[in-house]
């Protein structure tokens, strides 16, 4: 009997014995009652035996003719010997009219031998390969992405070059993302420090191979086409055992490296660049191989050679009738001249710089062009929220501009420097709104409050808009988005901005807006509103950015959309072994940090989207909030969410009255400015 029918067994031994009612036994048993009957009876009838199934031993209905199988064994001898099981199942029924599973003829293959399973083939033998015998011959580079400042900082990448010969650390160089401006910067140093090896050897990631080819059937990337014209040959590995040497590096470094680190107190990358040289020397001193060949394969730059032109992102662009041409959804105007009108429907290179300078050029000239900024031009219809905290507080601030403002994704990527190029329009509309919601407050002080809002996509640009805001607009708090052009709130490269609202004990208003609507024009409204702070709070709450950054106060818009629905499932599940937990969260610290966090009654009032924000977070956090993002006005909206919360929230009035109390608390300078206002 098996394990299954030894259970049965017992089940119905009880019923027979009168121990178990018959309808109980069924539903252990998934069974229906009648059966249950059946068999006690076979059981009485037979003993055990009656409980084994009839089927066993016995040819299975489904089983293959014998004639059939010979027959295409037969044909596969014959003529298909050297077919695989899929090709040789096709050409049985194209050719034969016998129809069979592949995977029928794969049993019938590899029991004739015809066929050999994966698992049983032998493995390949992958002999070492031996060093090159001079220094600079081959350099083999990879990026790692580890957590190289431990808690100390958010993770970032460090490219390594490792010299096959010698197995000497060449060049380190922490950056943010692995990317091919990245690569730019560390192979320049490298060819500064060493001069140009013989030839790069790396894996098959997009900055050293194309899998497919461009318009103009190109493959080549602009690292590939860079070293190209250094005359430095680029291969890329198979495996990741080819380039052994380098990721056993990672393996060391990551040990090492890390500690080394920690003893001297690096946190930044910037400091992490400084030490790198004396780690490189100490560990070459080590770890380094002496090399077959004295020879130095390492050749100087030619005099003809420029780093700054040669280590540029280049892409071709067709220049229209009216010597425009456009790149990264900015036109370019050309001069009016005889030269440049006849490059007219010709194709022109246009160049960028790691510095984020743009130049157009064709035939080995620079052309002269004029900027003109399309999403600095014309006006998108940027949407502008306004938020209602209690009967005191309503903050006027601009939404950030939507996704499709952003520049085109196939733009090169300069996270590695964090400063990414682009027009200063996000960031002066901001400003702009700051200003014009520091204004209302310097009218209304009674009345109204700023939440600041800030350009998260780009950190230094949010750091000083930060220093601006609570110093010159005396703005109460700050507002954030979930993702703002890309960048969402569990980005690592907005670690200074929460370290710095941290240190200043902020008050963070977080809104959704990465959103589109849903299928059959369904508003965004009613489904993806909600989901898009809950994915982005709890991206955060994995992230460890509230372990991180304790002091910061965050209100989520919308009641906490779905989070608080979902906390008790987070909670239970997020924690379990399987789930990926970078921040090794347990249950009591997610409830903790989940109880931190504050919630606005905005779009919600009903008992059934209250209770559970209650039960997460308790009626301290939960203040008064409405929103006037759907076509209506601000007064309706307004009174609209206050009669719901009256009649349905399941709240009396002692709690209502508290949700005001709650938000004067998170905003002291609010407090004392109506307490400083004159009485009617």
């Amino acid at each position: 009997m098996t394990m299954r029918e030894l259970d049965r067994f017992k089940v119905i031994q009880d019923v027979a014995d009168g121990k178990l009612k018959p309808w109980r036994a069924a539903e252990r048993l998934e069974l229906t009652t009648r059966q249950v009957r059946r068999l006690v009876a076979r059981l009485r009838e037979h003993g055990p035996a009656g409980l084994v199934s009839g089927h066993r031993s016995k040819p299975g209905n489904r089983r293959l003719d014998p004639g059939a199988a010979d027959r295409a064994l037969s044909i596969i001898r014959d003529r298909y010997a050297d077919f695989g099981p899929t090709l040789a199942c096709e050409k049985l029924w194209e050719c034969h009219g016998i129809r069979l599973a592949k995977e029928t003829v794969r049993k019938l293959m590899t029991e004739a031998g015809l066929w050999i399973p994966r698992r049983q083939r032998p493995p390949k033998v992958y002999q070492p390969r031996a060093r090159r015998a001079c220094l600079g011959e081959l350099i083999q580079i990879d990026g790692s992405d580890h957590r190289w400042f431990e808690e100390r900082a958010a993770a970032c990448t460090l490219l390594v070059y490792v010299d096959d010969a010698t197995s000497r650390l060449m060049m380190l160089h922490f950056t943010q993302t692995e990317s091919t401006f990245s690569y730019f910067e560390a192979t320049r140093a490298y060819i500064e420090r060493h001069g140009k090896p013989g030839a790069f050897y790396s894996d098959k990631a997009s900055v050293f191979r194309n899998v497919k080819p461009g318009k103009t059937g190109n493959r080549v990337t602009p690292f590939g086409r860079a070293m190209y014209e250094l005359n430095i040959d680029t291969f890329c590995a198979n495996s990741s055992s080819a380039k052994g040497r380098v990721e056993r590096a990672h393996l060391t470094l990551q040990d090492r490296l890390v500690k080394e680190m920690r003893l001297r107190g690096i946190n930044t990358v910037a400091d992490a660049n400084v030490y790198a040289p004396s780690f490189m020397a100490a560990y070459n001193a080590r770890f380094a191989k002496p090399p077959k060949s004295d020879f130095n394969a390492h050749r100087t730059l030619r005099a003809d050679e420029s780093l700054d032109l040669v280590l540029t992102w280049r892409e071709p662009r067709k220049v229209t009738k009216s010597l425009t041409v456009q790149y990264d959804r900015v036109m370019y105007l050309l001069d009016d001249t005889s030269e440049n009108r006849k490059l007219i429907d010709r194709q022109i290179e246009v160049w960028e710089y790691p510095d984020g300078r743009i130049e157009l050029r064709a035939d080995d000239r620079v052309l002269r062009c004029r900027q003109y900024d399309r999403l600095a031009e014309i006006d998108q219809g940027a949407v502008v929220e306004h938020k209602r905290l209690s009967h005191v507080l309503q903050v006027a601030q601009a939404l950030q501009a939507q996704r499709d403002n952003s520049r085109i994704g196939k733009a090169p990527s300069r996270t590695h420097r964090g400063d990414t190029t682009r027009t200063n329009r996000n960031e002066a509309e901001l400003r702009k709104s700051n200003e014009y919601g520091a204004s209302i407050v310097e009218r209304y002080p009674s009345r109204f409050g700023l939440l600041a809002a800030l350009p998260t996509d780009d950190p230094d640009a949010a750091l000083a808009e930060i220093e601006r805001a609570a110093t010159m607009l005396q703005a109460d708090g700050f507002a954030m988005t979930c993702c703002y052009n890309g960048v969402y709130l569990s980005d690592t490269r907005l670690e200074p901005v929460w370290a710095e609202l941290n240190r200043r004990k902020a008050v963070v208003f977080v809104h959704p807006n990465a959103y589109g609507p849903g299928m059959f024009g369904r508003a965004s409204a009613l489904l993806e509103v909600a989901f898009e702070t809950t994915r982005t709070v709890v991206d955060m709450l994995y992230a460890g950015i509230f372990r991180r950054y304790p002091d910061v106060r965050l209100i989520l818009a919308h009641c906490g959309a779905a989070l608080p629905a979902l906390s008790e499932r987070l909670v239970l599940i997020g924690t379990q072994p399987w789930v990926r937990n970078p921040s090794m969260l347990t249950e009591s610290e997610m409830r903790n940090q989940l109880a931190r966090l504050y919630v606005d009654t905005a779009m919600t009032g009903s008992v059934h989207t209250i209770a559970p924000a209650v039960a997460m977070t308790g009626i301290d956090h939960i203040v008064y909030g409405s929103d006037c993002g759907v076509p209506c006005t601000c007064f309706d909206t307004m009174e609209s969410n206050m009669r719901t919360l009256r009649l349905s929230s399941g709240l009396d009035s002692r709690q209502l009255s508290q949700l005001g109390r709650n938000a004067l608390k998170l905003f002291p300078m609010a407090s004392g400015r109506i307490c400083r206002a004159p009485s009617k």
